[in-house]
């Protein structure tokens, strides 16, 4: 079983322990996704073309969870990451009316995060990258 720890009784068993467990088992099988590893290059490749040096993946995770971060703002951040924004391609999948939300109503490009934030004139984007830099 993946939660089996060897030597441990069940009354022993705290739950800083249990839960350590269950992190590992769920690590384990996780995989990371096809799109995931490509959101992770692009990230690494933009920090080292700003900052000069290229962080590791876990340095990345890492800095996702910071406290520095608002919880808005890291759930915002690990859904771009894993590609997990309802833009694009989640609204190709499915049938119209539905279907035709997956293109930008002013360019007619199929709307992706990156479109949005960096692209899209249309967006606002750059009102909110003017609001960021305050």
């Amino acid at each position: 079983a993946p939660f089996d720890i060897p030597g441990i009784g069940l009354r022993a068993l705290r739950q800083k322990v249990a839960h350590r467990a269950i992190r590992r088992a769920a690590e384990v099988v996780a995989r990371e996704r096809q799109q995931t590893t490509v959101n992770l290059d692009k990230i690494k490749h933009s920090i080292e073309q700003n900052c000069g040096y290229r962080p590791t993946t876990t340095q990345i995770w890492e800095g996702l969870r910071s406290k520095d971060l608002s919880r808005t703002v890291r759930n915002f951040m690990w859904k771009g990451i894993h590609s997990a924004h309802k833009v694009g391609e989640y609204f190709a999948k499915m049938p119209e009316p539905w279907r035709s939300k997956k293109d930008c109503p002013s360019c007619g490009t199929m709307e992706s995060m990156e479109h949005i934030l960096f692209a899209c004139a249309d967006s606002g984007q750059e009102d909110v990258w003017q609001m960021a830099g305050e």
